[in-house]
């Protein structure tokens, strides 16, 4: 396992318990872990709670849902625990750690202590495709920022609207235009980004969440 600290801990210092969240539908997984980690408050999920712990750790055991990591991930460390496939999704998400889930219940715990201190996770095996994703990654974002600066005043604010998920005439109605008008603006904002859909703007405002959408307008 690759870990890369980015805080550090003094010997000898006490310091306040942290608490762990572990969402998982596993029956032994959680249980097995709260046992291993006592040096944390730690609590057992069927999902996230509101709640923000320290630090949470998700255990997809099917499909991960990106959307709903992205905007988990993006408040609150998170260590994914999840089939190899699922490698990328939880970095674009922007979680702090990944390991596939058959790993030793010693290696999530040196996870979750390690993302606990500040740090960054993933196992050895997965390093070279990670360091690809993050160059190809580095150059959608470029990408990215050309695309978003090609939208039009108008088009940014209707950009911002739709990335909330309002309908077309709610969006008329904050702009003072016709819906018609909304439609236009998201065919020029959809065929800008390459988008095809409200729902593909979504998840792509989600991505890009480490952008001010008021600095857009």
């Amino acid at each position: 396992m690759i870990s890369l600290s980015l805080g550090c801990q003094t010997k000898g210092v006490a310091t306040n318990r942290k608490n762990v969240e572990i969402v998982s539908e596993s029956d032994s997984l959680g249980p097995a872990l709260r046992l291993l980690m006592e040096d944390y408050d730690v609590t057992l999920s069927s999902a996230p709670d509101a709640a923000s712990p320290d630090v949470l750790v998700w255990h997809f055991g099917g499909e991960v849902d990106q959307r709903a990591l992205a905007e988990v991930a993006h408040a609150v460390p998170t260590l994914v625990l999840a089939d190899e496939e699922h490698l990328l999704p939880a970095v674009d998400a922007g979680c702090r750690g990944f390991l596939v889930d058959s790993s030793p219940l010693h290696a999530i715990t040196e996870a979750v202590d390690t993302i606990a201190r500040g740090g960054a996770v993933v196992a050895p095996d997965l390093l070279g495709t990670l360091l690809r994703h993050v160059v190809h990654r580095q150059r959608r974002e470029a990408t990215t920022f050309s695309a978003i600066e090609s939208l039009t005043g108008r088009e940014k604010e209707v950009f911002r609207i739709a990335a909330s998920g309002a309908s077309r005439s709610r969006i008329a109605e904050l702009l003072f235009i016709s819906p018609e008008t909304v439609r236009t603006h998201l065919q020029r904002v959809y065929s800008k980004l390459g988008l095809h859909s409200q729902a593909e703007l979504m998840t792509f405002a989600v991505r890009v969440g480490e952008f001010d959408p008021e600095e857009w307008l």
